[in-house]
C-alpha cells in the first residue's frame, strides 16, 4: 500500500511541475496576461499587434517637438515601404511583397497610435504614391522605376527601404527617453531587421550578392548573420498607468526591450 501512495505522490508532483511549465504559455495564450506586441513568422514577416501594442501605451506620454516630428518621418517611411511593396507585388506577384506590404500597414498605424498618444491627431492618409515629405516622394519614384526592372531589382530596393527604416528609427530611438516612443520604435526597429534579412535571402536564393547603402558594413552583417528575432511578451493591460521604467534593445539583435508601468517591468519572466 505504501509503495502504490509513493507513486500516487510521484505522478502528482511531476503532474504540477508540468502545469507549472506551461503556466507562461497558458497566460499568454489563454487570459491575455501575457502577449507580444511584434508578431514574427518563421520566415521573419513582422506585424504589429495594433489591441497590444494600444494596451501598452501609456496615457500620459508627452513629446518634444523634434520627437514628433521624428515620429512624421517615420511615418512616411513605413507608408513607403508598405506603397513600393504594392507596386512589387502588382508587377511580379511575388508573395514575399504581398505579405510584408500587409505588416507595413501595420507599422504604419502603430506610428498613427504613437502619435495620438502624445497628443497629435494629424493621422490622416495620404493616397498611395503620395507622402508629406517631397524627399520620400522622389525616393519612391526612383525605387518603383528601379523595381520594375527585374524581380531581384524589386528585392534589392526591398532591403535598401529596409536599411532606410533601421538607420532612422535606431537614430530617432537614440535620441529620446519617451517610453510611447521607445516602445513602438524598438519593436519597428526588430521588424526592420526581419525583413531586411527576408529581401536578402531571397538575393542570395538567386545568386545575387547585396551591398549596404544606409548601415555601415559590420552593422549589416551584425545582422545579416544572425537570426530572425522573436518579438517580446509584455504584461497586457498595464500601458495605461503611470509607468515610468524603460529599456532598450541590445545593439543589433535587439534583445530586451521592455515597457514600465505601474507594477514593474512589462515583460516579466515571459519573454522570449
Amino acid at each position: 500500500m505504501k509503495t502504490i501512495v509513493n507513486q500516487i505522490v510521484k505522478v502528482a508532483l511531476i503532474s504540477s511541475m508540468g502545469i507549472l511549465a506551461m503556466s507562461c504559455t497558458k497566460q499568454d495564450s489563454e487570459t491575455g496576461m501575457y502577449g507580444s506586441v511584434l508578431s514574427v513568422e518563421n520566415d521573419g514577416v513582422s506585424s504589429v499587434n495594433m489591441n497590444n501594442l494600444k494596451s501598452l501605451l501609456l496615457d500620459t506620454s508627452t513629446a518634444t517637438t523634434t520627437e514628433i516630428a521624428n515620429i512624421k518621418v517615420a511615418r512616411d517611411e513605413e507608408k513607403l515601404a508598405h506603397d513600393v511593396y504594392v507596386v512589387m507585388n502588382e508587377t511580379w506577384n511575388n508573395q514575399v511583397f504581398q505579405r510584408i506590404s500587409m505588416s507595413e500597414a501595420r507599422h504604419y498605424n502603430a506610428l498613427n497610435a504613437l502619435l495620438v498618444s502624445v497628443g497629435v491627431s494629424d493621422t490622416t492618409a495620404l493616397a498611395a504614391g503620395e507622402f508629406s515629405n517631397p524627399t520620400i516622394k522622389v525616393l519612391y519614384d526612383s525605387l518603383v522605376l528601379k523595381g520594375k526592372t527585374s524581380l531581384n531589382d524589386a528585392f534589392s530596393i526591398g532591403a535598401t527601404i529596409e536599411e532606410l527604416d533601421i538607420k532612422d528609427l535606431t537614430s530617432f530611438l537614440n535620441a529620446t527617453t519617451n517610453a510611447n516612443i521607445d516602445l513602438v520604435y524598438s519593436n519597428l526597429t526588430r521588424g526592420s531587421r526581419n525583413h531586411l534579412r527576408a529581401y536578402v535571402r531571397q538575393l542570395s536564393n538567386a545568386g545575387v550578392s547585396y551591398a549596404p547603402i544606409y548601415l555601415s558594413s559590420s552593422d549589416y552583417t551584425a545582422i545579416i548573420t544572425s537570426p530572425v528575432e522573436k518579438g517580446n511578451q509584455y504584461k497586457m493591460g498595464n500601458g495605461k498607468g503611470k509607468g515610468n521604467g524603460k529599456g532598450k534593445g541590445n545593439g543589433n539583435k535587439g534583445n530586451g526591450q521592455g515597457q514600465g508601468n505601474g507594477s514593474g517591468q512589462g515583460d516579466g519572466s515571459c519573454n522570449q
